[in-house]
């Protein structure tokens, strides 16, 4: 479990152990009820969906993916030098997240 799920973990009472994974299986019925309010964390589009969609009452289920070690070459996602900016932006989304989700309770 990283840092951003033990913060969206505690902000937001949920018990998750990679909000932002890629790998989903989602009703079509889920979907149409969260995409259009998932519009704040920039860097983390599937960590909000998965917030929301579980703040609404959606039944969530991780199932743990392997990862296996990168045999040639490297990740390149960001720059070094953007990481400062993203984790910025991602601080100041995760607050925003909160107050919107908060507000709409």
């Amino acid at each position: 479990m990283g840092i951003l799920d033990k913060i969206f973990n505690n902000l937001f009472n949920l018990n998750f152990h990679d909000a932002d994974c890629g790998f989903r299986l989602i009703r079509r019925e889920v979907i149409k009820s969260i995409i259009d309010e998932v519009k704040i964390l920039e860097y983390s589009f599937w960590a909000e969906f998965t917030i929301r969609a579980s703040l609404k009452g959606f039944r969530i289920h991780e199932v743990p993916i392997g990862h296996a070690s990168r045999g040639n070459g490297n990740s390149h996602m960001y720059p070094t030098s953007k990481l400062p900016y993203i984790i910025f932006e991602q601080l100041k989304g995760i607050a925003s997240l909160f107050v919107d989700v908060r507000r709409s309770e």
